[in-house]
């Protein structure tokens, strides 16, 4: 026979559950969602103009957040989410870049930045990724073995995978990241001027900067890597 207080108690939890999912409806309903994809698209150009291409593992609320930090805050906090737990995120990136037929080109250049990376030899990381990022976007735009494969170019490619998806698309916002992210990389950046802000190839490729780089450079281009990686499935 049925229990008439654990009957009352039974409807008691379903009518609390239900006023819950109804004030979480609401909620969603009054979001203004166009509002909301703009926020986001900037957030993400925001983090590509410090370096960071848009990170897959983030909700969209913690990319906005995290892009109203100011720049050592956010390379604190890559920082520790890809060393954290024995490099437990930055060795699942290892294992999806070297599962990547597309890449198999730079497979063995990558194995040795991820063992020399860990091993606390960030230094020598950086020349070889950005060497690896500029094959991997040539490549993305069929100009792998093409003479002068300029910035414009490699700007270009990314650009125009982004058009015809739609402004909210995650592989939009996506492209868009990594073409900020690129012009950034690879703006012209005079040896007589002040150092970038931001890595720069011409200053490390020539020899200028590549003893200053740091933690979060080498991160930095790690996390581009794998933002590719994401693209070209």
């Amino acid at each position: 026979m049925f229990d008439p207080k654990a009957v009352i108690q039974m409807e008691g939890l379903i009518e609390a559950m239900a006023g819950e999912w109804r004030r979480t409806i609401a909620a969603i309903a009054a979001i203004d969602w166009g509002s909301f994809v703009i926020d986001t698209r900037e957030a993400c150009e925001q983090l590509a103009q410090f370096g960071w291409t848009l990170p897959m593992q983030l909700t969209p609320g913690e990319v906005i957040g995290l892009a109203r930090e100011p720049i050592d805050k956010i390379d604190a906090f890559f920082v520790e989410y890809y060393t954290a737990e024995d490099f437990v995120a930055l060795r699942r990136a290892r294992s999806e870049l070297l599962a990547r037929p597309g890449l198999s080109a730079w497979w063995g250049l990558l194995k040795e930045c991820f063992e020399a990376f860990e091993s606390g030899k960030h230094l020598v990381t950086v020349p070889a990724l950005i060497c690896t990022i500029e094959g991997v976007v040539a490549s993305a735009g069929n100009s792998l073995h093409k003479q002068n494969v300029s910035r414009k170019f490699l700007v270009g490619v990314c650009a125009n995978k982004a058009k015809g998806l739609p402004g909210g698309d995650i592989h939009a916002l996506m492209w868009r990241s990594l073409e900020i992210f690129i012009e950034k990389l690879f703006q012209d950046a005079p040896f007589d001027k002040s150092r970038p802000i931001t890595i720069n190839r011409h200053w490390i490729l020539h020899g200028r900067d590549s003893a200053n780089s740091t933690v979060a450079d080498s991160l930095r281009l790690f996390s581009a890597l794998e933002t590719i990686d994401s693209l070209l499935e």
